[in-house]
């Protein structure tokens, strides 16, 4: 799960209701990207995306190990914490536990690239 374009963003939670703790627009490359993502404390966060009408990403959810072991082209230990296709306008929910979290989007359907905007918003669990 190789991604070309890489963004990084470290951010941290406070406990407060639906507090934004990543948001980007970004064109995903036929490639992919990620964003860091760094949670303090157990935490909800719902990922709101919003999808080039007519395209379609796979977003995918990874602890730092997981992605250290696919992007040295190693089999990574475990399922992604969350692993869905997403298009138009959704919101993806999981609950995080403290640590870094790699956010990934790879294209679907041989797209050359597809525009994004992402809302990540936590609140204490």
């Amino acid at each position: 799960m190789a991604c070309g374009l890489l963004f990084l963003v470290a951010a941290s939670v406070a406990h407060a209701q639906g507090r934004v703790i990543l948001q980007q627009s970004v064109t995903v490359p036929a490639s992919g990207s990620a964003s860091n993502l760094y949670v303090p404390g157990r935490t909800t966060v719902s990922f709101d995306v919003n999808v080039e009408p007519g395209k379609r990403l796979l977003m995918v959810v990874l602890t730092e190990a997981q992605w250290q072991a696919a992007s040295a082209g190693e089999k990574a230990e475990g399922n992604p914490l969350l692993r869905v296709v997403v298009s138009g306008v959704e919101t993806q929910s999981i609950v995080l536990d403290r640590g870094t979290y790699v956010v990934a989007f790879i294209a679907q359907d041989n797209q050359t690239s597809t525009r994004l905007t992402l809302r990540a918003r936590g609140s204490a669990s």
